[in-house]
């Protein structure tokens, strides 16, 4: 069995495809921070993939770029999809929630209504 890596855009998806006699199988590894629900009222999901183990930093910043939390800071494995739960009091407002890890990082919306 031969394994082909296949790079695609590399800031979004590696895609490694295995020959199995005529069948061939796709597997993708994506790097990726959903949060839901979004908008949020108390406790929000965020679920991330990674395209690299190693040790993940989620933290959320206001608008203005203050500081607010960090909610996760652990070990991940790439390709296993982690679930973070946030229960928080934040006010109403637009949040960004920063995730870096193995020296990348990445960026997405969190909106609060009261």
């Amino acid at each position: 069995m031969k394994s082909l890596t296949i790079p695609l855009d590399t800031s979004q998806v590696a895609a490694v495809i295995v020959a199995q006699g005529a069948n061939l199988e796709l597997t993708s590894l994506t790097k990726e921070l959903k949060i839901y629900p979004n908008p949020n009222v108390g406790v929000a999901n965020f679920d991330f993939q990674i395209d690299k183990s190693g040790q993940v930093k989620l933290e959320i910043f206001s608008i203005m770029g203050q500081y607010i939390a960090r909610i996760f800071d652990a070990e991940a494995e790439a390709g296993i999809v982690q679930t973070v739960l946030y229960q928080h009091s934040l006010p109403t407002g637009v949040y960004y929630c920063v995730m870096r890890w193995s020296g990348k990082m990445m960026t997405s919306k969190l909106i609060v209504l009261r």
